[in-house]
């Protein structure tokens, strides 16, 4: 999973198209559903990721319940755009 410190990237998923920025993330549905990405991602100039690898954000969501539900939730939104 990535988080964006700085720049933007385009997601592009299907015929869909969106921007993400500084504070924004992407990477969840394929960690949360153990399933393919659904999208790819552009940077659109110099951008700073942090990445949080597998098992730390498995360890993190199972520390953290509330924000397991919080991300869920943006997955299944994220697939239901992916879908229209």
């Amino acid at each position: 999973m990535y988080f964006i410190s700085t720049g933007s990237v385009e997601v592009l998923a299907g015929d869909q198209r969106f921007l993400l920025g500084s504070g924004d993330f992407f990477g969840e549905i394929a960690l949360l559903f153990d399933r393919p990405r659904t999208a790819e991602v552009v940077a659109l100039g110099y951008c700073n990721l942090l990445v949080l690898h597998t098992s730390a954000f498995r360890a993190f969501l199972d520390e953290v319940p509330e924000v397991r539900k919080i991300m869920e939730s943006v997955a299944a939104e994220r697939l239901e755009q992916d879908e229209l």
